[in-house]
């Protein structure tokens, strides 16, 4: 079991609200203790799927009550003000003290920055180098985006780009995606390459098995690490920023409290791909997001970025994602527009409301105060601000408090009291939530696994010639290909015998064709039709159902001439051969079992829709061919129902042998060992606790 999964106690889950964290610590600790007794029973590498993903389900969870600080990240299109935000949430007006870069029309943010309050009192910068793993994952990435194999070495690549950048408004480059379409290739990608792989020549001794990281880097060289170099990137001198994994910016200020820590992200729409690969990466690791979007231009890519969330942290997004509606000085109001417009205030309610956002999660921000407070002087534009707030102030009462921040201080205070009050407490809840509901399922997935085990354990501990004949039940119960192709043929060759004692030839069908078209073949094909189905029917009543039998019973023939028959009362009293001879013998006798399963040629009439007096649509060699098709396919689908059949009725006795030894074992006749029983006792009392609460 992975050894990160350790119990938890209340004191490592101090995020976790108090009037849930026993309740869930308790159902945590229950459901680790179960999969841990689960994955004891299996092999190494070799458990089940449904466990293994209930397992990182039941890890993740383990990984979201114990944290000490919640990541909540800053998303959105590039150009969308994260940045100017992030620095104005902060107070941090100077140039000298702004940790992230405000972008001039194009990306600047070149790396992940991840924002910690700092215990110092000082600003310092912490860069974070790739691991050999994820440099290795985010260059076959980089190569296989620029239309490469991954498999190049980089000095090969690095002597084909300049030819490449040369020749780009000649060659259309294409890379070929996941579904085998051609994308045309980035420009900035393959510079982003080029640089990539020198900076990587130059600084190759940063990147290690474990993530190296500098410590104490002055804040006043954090540009060095955080932004993407001057265009054109290929041409630059090598870099570290490409090889970085993150920044971590500790930064002294009282408007980030200790248990958040703020990650702004590369924008997703920038016209270098990375951008949106380096935050994919991160997207995982969030605990909450702002998704910033223009007021100009919302949906599109913010619409993906939300999807990517709910993929992260369920569809239940209180507490977890707010969407920031940035550049509201721009906002989207037409002069002389009617009441019957779309109202764009109605289009940012109707999108949060498709993705699963409460309004009261939805901020106005912008960072140009000024601006706006110039705009809201325009009486007409005010005047039809206020009438589409009122429109929708039914559906939305929380609108016009929301948007008169903005003219306080552009709606960043209210963003700062957010985060510094309200943020880490609502991700607390939202979190608590999602475990209450999902650590019950995964206690009663493992409770459930580990109840057949238990039963599989009562089984092992039953008289060894039942146990020798169980194991033996169960490699007979297998399935192979061949055995199905062996009955197939040997249908067909019965259907054929009965279809060549019909004497048909192609010149009679031509002829028949002829005098009656369509019509004549369609009476003849129903004759011949009929024939077949009677002869499957006779053939399942005299041979084909035993024939199904006939191998798996001879088998366990010889099994027992050598060991001796298995017989017991109720269940296989003369033995297991001659119980599946008698399953044999009831099917035979009695078809309603394949009712409604078994294929027919009636049914399939190839002339039934087509115009009496059309032409024939088949030669008589043709409609030869077609009914030696048919034989051959309804021969397969009958040769599967019987083996399925055969099957059905081998585990049918596999479930009243296990039924027996369950009887044996409460009647005291075969017992398990104590310390077992104790533990399922105990495990059974748990889970009545568990449905109790």
């Amino acid at each position: 079991m992975n050894g990160e999964l350790r119990q938890l106690v209340e004191e490592a889950c101090p995020l976790v609200p108090v009037g849930h964290r026993a309740r869930l610590v308790q159902q945590f600790n229950l459901a680790r203790d179960l999969a841990e007794i689960v994955c004891q029973s299996y092999p190494e590498g070799h458990l089940p799927e449904s466990i293994n993903k209930a397992l990182s389900a039941l890890t993740r969870l383990g990984e979201q009550l114990s944290r000490r600080t919640y990541c909540v990240g800053f998303l959105g299109p590039f150009q969308a003000g994260k940045s100017s935000t992030f620095n104005n949430v902060l107070n941090a007006t100077d140039t000298e003290e702004e940790p992230a870069k405000v972008g001039q029309g194009f990306p600047t943010t070149a790396v992940i920055t991840r924002l910690v309050k700092s215990a110092s009192g000082k600003h310092c910068v912490r860069p974070v180098f790739l691991s050999t793993t994820e440099f290795e994952e985010k260059r076959q990435f980089l190569l296989r985006l620029v239309g490469f194999k991954g498999n190049e070495k980089d000095e090969v690549v690095l002597q084909q780009i300049p030819d490449i950048l040369r020749n780009w408004t000649k060659e259309v480059r294409t890379r070929t995606d996941a579904s085998g379409n051609e994308i045309p290739v980035r420009r900035k990608d393959v510079e982003y390459l080029a640089l990539f792989l020198r900076s990587y020549a130059r600084f190759r001794s940063s990147i290690a098995d474990s993530r190296i990281v500098l410590n104490n880097v002055p804040f006043a060289e954090r540009a060095r690490y955080l932004q993407h170099p001057p265009d054109p990137w290929d041409q630059q001198d090598a870099h570290v920023t490409p090889l970085l994994r993150e920044v971590i910016i500790e930064y002294s200020t009282e408007a980030i409290p200790p248990t958040l820590e703020l990650l702004d992200l590369p924008g997703y729409d920038g016209d270098c791909s990375v951008d949106a690969f380096l935050t994919d990466q991160f997207l995982k690791t969030l605990q909450a997001a702002f998704v910033f979007c223009r007021a100009t231009d919302f949906g599109g890519i913010v619409e993906t970025i939300v999807t990517n969330l709910r993929h992260v942290l369920g569809h239940d997004l209180r507490g977890r994602v707010w969407l920031v509606i940035t550049r509201c000085d721009d906002i989207n109001i037409r002069n002389g527009a009617t009441r019957e417009d779309r109202n764009i205030f109605d289009q940012i309610k109707n999108f949060a409301k498709n993705k699963g956002i409460p309004q009261s999660q939805i901020i106005f921000v912008t960072n140009d105060l000024a601006g706006f407070r110039r705009r809201m002087e325009d009486g007409t534009f005010r005047k039809r601000v206020n009438e589409l707030i009122d429109a929708v102030s039914d559906d939305w009462p929380e609108l016009r408090q929301q948007w008169d921040s903005l003219s306080e201080d552009g709606g960043i205070g209210a963003l700062r009291r957010l985060i510094v009050d309200q943020v880490a407490k609502q991700v607390g809840e939202s979190i608590a939530r999602q475990a209450s509901n999902r650590l019950p399922e995964l206690c009663e997935t493992f409770y459930s696994h580990l109840r057949e085990l238990d039963n599989e354990k009562r089984l092992g501990e039953l008289p060894e010639r039942i146990s020798k004949w169980r194991h033996r039940l169960l490699q007979a119960a297998i399935i192979t290909p061949s055995q199905i192709r062996s009955f197939a043929n040997q249908f067909f060759n019965d259907l054929s015998a009965t279809w060549d004692s019909l004497e048909l030839r192609s010149e009679l069908v031509d002829h028949i064709a002829r005098e009656g078209g369509n019509t004549r073949l369609r009476e003849e094909f129903m004759m011949h039709a009929y024939r077949l189905d009677n002869a499957i029917q006779t053939f399942l009543r005299t041979e084909w159902t035993t024939t199904a039998y006939r191998p798996l019973v001879e088998q366990l023939r010889q099994h027992e001439h050598a060991d001796g028959s298995l017989s017991l009362p109720g269940v296989c009293d003369s033995g297991i051969a001659d119980y599946l001879e008698d399953c044999a013998t009831r099917d035979q006798r009695d078809l309603s079992w394949i009712n409604g399963k078994l294929p027919s040629f009636k049914a399939h009439n190839p002339f039934e829709d087509l115009p009496d007096h059309s032409a024939p649509i088949y030669t008589g060699e043709e409609y030869l061919e077609v009914m030696t098709r048919k034989m051959q396919v309804v021969s397969q689908q009958i040769a599967i129902l019987l083996t399925l059949r055969v099957y059905d009725k081998v585990r049918e006795l596999l479930e009243l042998i296990r039924q027996y030894a369950l009887d044996l074992f409460n009647r005291g006749d075969i017992s398990l060992p104590h310390e077992w029983s104790q533990m399922m006792a105990e495990f059974d009392r748990r889970m009545s606790e568990i449905v109790r609460t």
